[in-house]
C-alpha cells in the first residue's frame, strides 16, 4: 500500500462520522451535517508545530480538502486552519 505523506504545514486528518440521521430517522444529505467537524490527526507535514500524530482536532468542514489516493479519499486541512487540539 502506498504511504500518503502530508507536506509543509498540512495535516493528514480522519475525520469521525457525523450523524446524519435525525432522531425521527429522517437522513440528512452532507452538507446538513452541523459544523464544525472532529477527527484524529494520522500525519504531519514538516513544517507543522503544533499537532502530533494521534491528536483529537476540531476544524471547519469547509477547510478540509479531500485527495484520492489509489481509490481512497483522505482530508488534509492546513495547521493554521485547525481551531482545537484535544490532547489527553
Amino acid at each position: 500500500m502506498t504511504k500518503v505523506v502530508p507536506v509543509g504545514s498540512n495535516v493528514l486528518i480522519k475525520q469521525d462520522k457525523g450523524e446524519n440521521k435525525t432522531k425521527g430517522g429522517l437522513h440528512l444529505p452532507d452538507q446538513s451535517v452541523k459544523l464544525p467537524g472532529t477527527g484524529v490527526v494520522l500525519a504531519v507535514g514538516k513544517d507543522v508545530e503544533e499537532c502530533q500524530e494521534g491528536d483529537g482536532v476540531v476544524f471547519n468542514k469547509y477547510d478540509i480538502r479531500t485527495v484520492e489516493v489509489e481509490e481512497q479519499d483522505w482530508a488534509v486541512i492546513e495547521e493554521d486552519k485547525i481551531l482545537v487540539r484535544v490532547v489527553d
